[in-house]
């Protein structure tokens, strides 16, 4: 049994083929307002923002402050007492209230002095100068606290 072809079949197939070539043409032709994907240059992607490590400074008025300071206070008395471990453990806590207080940092190298353990009181000192450093007392004290630390480190 023998297909039966049509002669109109190659017929269709040419005029598909031409119009397909010509639809080509045609837009080919046609001018693009679309930038090629290939040819476009992305700009850098931002960068993210990041939450700062640091908490925000505390308020020389607020709460947090004043409780701060009364912990340095404390932290003093049991330096003068004589007792300087009890005075680290309450000058901690007041540097995690209000890390940017200066006197933290002086009374907690005084602490460390009176252990004599110049390694720790030389870095609170340090913290102290950058903290306190600006205001001509307290300078003059963390430069003569920094001279003991000098004469225990040798």
């Amino acid at each position: 049994m023998a297909l039966k072809t049509s002669s109109t079949a190659p017929r269709r197939y040419q005029r598909f083929i031409l119009g397909f070539f010509c639809g080509l043409l045609l837009f080919g032709c046609m001018p693009q307002t679309k930038v090629s994907v290939y040819n476009k240059q992305t700009p850098p992607a931002p960068l993210p923002t990041r939450k700062p490590s640091v908490p925000p400074t505390v308020k020389p008025d607020s709460a947090q402050a004043l409780a701060a300071e009364a912990l340095v206070d404390q932290g003093r008395q049991l330096l003068a007492q004589g007792a300087p471990d009890a005075a680290i453990r309450v000058l901690e806590r007041s540097v995690a209230l209000d890390s940017n207080s200066g006197q933290n940092y002086y009374y907690l190298a005084e602490a460390w002095l009176m252990k004599q353990n110049a390694h720790q009181a030389r870095e609170f000192n340090r913290l102290a100068d950058m903290n306190l450093g600006r205001d001509p007392d307290w300078k003059t004290r963390i430069d003569r606290q920094n001279d003991r630390i000098n004469t225990l480190g040798h």
